[in-house]
């Protein structure tokens, strides 16, 4: 608060007491040395634990006695005692600070003032300063009605401050609750925050809100200053998305956090000198850090990051120029006193325009991500759709020696994964499933040309020779990736009229066989994935009888988690297939399809699945078909 000084101060002077033994009664024995002439209006000492003594000539220029108003501009020092001489040479003593209830200060305002009765001429006063704050002491004489007007100034100035402050804070709330956005929510705590530390430092605090209660209000300015250090710090969190932009800061934010507590805690339960001295040393850091933070991520292209940037850089002049004042290093005059204040009201406009930037930033992106949704789900569908056009037309075939039924369930709206099957010469059935390592898109694509590849050969190359087909689709895939994708690939030749299964495998997962009784046998062949020049064909054969069940399928299915993380492997597909017994193929088949919907139903679909399920019927059967 600054005022005009009337009638002027004449000579100022000020010593320190370390001891705090001085009294004035014996402030006469203080050596003349001691007493240093003060120019600056507003001597700064920062955090001490000294009283400091002040020594001032008060001039009443007028032939009649004045009443005028000393007024120490700085509201949180603890006491100050005035002491001004009376005729017979004894002092008249007075008593005012923050640690008085303010129905026992002299007057009802957030400053410590006096009032005192000046006879014409000079009147040498003393006054002695104790506090645990900042010992800022800069002071004015005025007549009341000035006093009166610098109050209401005050009053006007100050109201229009915490106005904006609560406007901007209930906007942006009101932002939160509209887009449920955290950077939001965390704005408005810290908003409410910084308010608060600055009704603690200008006295607001004390005088409005625990008027009664001096110890609660100097505990109010460290409590709410160190709760000012979470807040910034999770606000650049979510508003600079540091998770996606900067890993390793992300998580060093997370630490500081943490270790803001520590402060915190010392302001609730830790004496008052060492809160706020603790207070004010870890708030610097806190600011620094945001607007480092904020500098690495404007200058990785993060646009809203350039407004976060200049607002930071306000409120860090500012805060890091009042912890200086506080501790001494710069004046305690009218501008630095303030600068805080006004770097805090510059701070949350600029930052109030970069969360209306975020929000446009917010509204790009999307759009941008509705449209490529838009056009990947077009890309999909069309994919897709083309893809079925090369899966068989029917998933079921049944003849008297055989029947089977496939399934096809792919990790997005098209996969990887393609099975087909080709009735033989002999009456019995040729199976193939192929895999292309990937999903999506790209691997659909993959699997459409290696189906249109198979469907390009003759019928007889078809049903032909196995490794001969194999090797046509190697070329192809080979051809049209460039060893980029590769695809594993089982084939099957059920024989029913001469009781045998043979299967070639490309790097594809084993069959399995279930006989009559119950015993599953496995059918591996080792192999290489086709896409390379030289392809390693495994291949294996198998006794079949009636009542015998294989069962073909991608790696898909026995990858697929099971609850408790594992994954549900051999051994689970074996039981899953040992399930079916005595189950037709179409009961099977469906009680297969469902235990893999309620396991996908318990996460996401990572990869394609695909299998087939043949049943063997009747070899005579087999005999009369041929």
């Amino acid at each position: 608060m600054a005022a005009e000084r009337v009638e002027g101060v004449g000579r100022y002077e000020m010593l320190r007491d370390p001891g705090r033994a001085l009294t004035i009664d014996t402030i006469d024995e203080v050596e003349p040395g001691r007493w240093q002439r003060v120019s600056d209006p507003s001597p700064n000492f920062g955090f001490t634990s000294a009283a400091v003594w002040g020594r001032v000539r008060l001039v009443n220029p007028g032939a009649a006695p004045a009443v005028r108003r000393v007024v120490f501009r700085y509201p949180l020092l603890d006491r100050v005692e005035l002491y001004v001489p009376r005729p017979d040479g004894a002092f008249d003593r007075a008593v005012n600070g923050d640690m008085l209830r303010y129905s026992e200060r002299p007057f009802d305002t957030h400053v410590i003032q006096f009032e005192v009765t000046l006879p014409p001429g000079e009147t040498l006063a003393f006054f002695r300063v104790t506090t645990d704050s900042s010992l800022q002491i800069g002071f004015d004489v005025m007549t009341p009605a000035r006093q009166h007007e610098v109050e209401s100034t005050w009053l006007f100035i100050h109201g229009g401050y915490y106005g904006l402050m609560l406007a901007l804070g209930l906007y942006n709330f009101f932002l939160f609750l509209s887009i449920r956005t955290r950077a939001y929510l965390w704005y408005v705590v810290y908003v409410v925050v910084f308010t608060g530390t600055q009704m603690g430092l200008d006295g607001t605090a004390g005088r409005f809100l625990f008027p009664e209660n001096p110890d609660l209000a100097n505990r109010f300015t460290p409590l709410t200053i160190a709760a000012l250090l979470s807040p910034p710090l999770l606000f650049a969190q979510h508003f600079l998305d540091t998770r996606r932009h900067v890993p390793r800061l992300h998580r060093a934010i997370d630490a500081l956090v943490i270790i803001s507590l520590v402060p915190l805690a010392v302001a609730m339960f830790g004496p008052y000198a060492v809160a706020i001295r603790l207070a004010a040393a870890t708030v610097m850091f806190v600011c620094t850090a945001c607007l480092a933070v904020g500098v690495v991520v404007w200058r990785r292209g993060y646009r809203p990051a350039r407004f976060y940037v200049l607002a930071w850089s306000t409120v860090l002049f500012g805060t890091i120029a009042y912890a200086l004042v506080s501790f001494g290093v710069l004046p305690a005059n009218l501008f630095f006193s303030n600068i805080q204040r006004i770097g805090s009201v510059l701070e949350v406009i600029l930052l109030s325009f970069a969360l209306g930037d975020h929000i446009s930033t917010i509204n790009a992106e999307r759009d941008a991500a509705r449209t490529a949704a838009f056009a990947l789900e077009r890309d999909l569908a069309v994919t897709g759709a083309v893809q079925r056009l090369f899966l068989p037309r029917q998933d079921s075939y049944a003849s008297p020696a055989l029947a089977l039924r496939g399934y096809y369930a792919p990790a997005a709206q098209c996969g990887g994964d393609w099975w087909w099957y080709e009735r033989t010469a002999d009456g019995g059935v040729r199976v193939l499933l192929g895999d292309v390592t990937g999903h999506g898109v790209g691997a659909a694509m993959v699997t459409a040309g290696v189906a249109a590849a198979y469907r390009a050969l003759p019928d007889a190359a078809r049903t032909g020779d196995v490794r001969g087909v194999i090797g046509a689709l190697n070329d192809s895939l080979t051809g049209i990736c460039g060893g980029s994708h590769h695809m594993t690939l089982g084939a099957l030749d059920i024989d029913p009229r001469a009781g045998e299964v043979r299967m070639w495998s490309a790097g594809a997962p084993a069959a399995l066989v279930m006989r009559g009784d119950g015993t599953i046998e496995h059918v591996a062949a080792a192999g290489s994935p086709l896409g390379a020049a030289d392809v390693a064909i495994g291949e294996d054969r198998r006794a079949i009888h009636p009542g015998d069940r294989i069962f073909v399928f991608s790696d898909g299915l026995h990858e697929l988690v099971v609850p408790g993380g594992r994954q549900l492997g051999y051994r689970g597909v074996s039981r899953m297939l040992a399930r079916t017994r005595g189950m037709a193929r179409d009961e099977a088949h469906a009680a297969i399809a469902a235990e893999v919907r309620g396991l996908l139903a318990g996460g996401s679909q990572v990869d394609d699945i695909a299998f087939v399920l043949i049943d063997v019927v009747d070899r005579a059967g087999a005999e009369q078909a041929a």
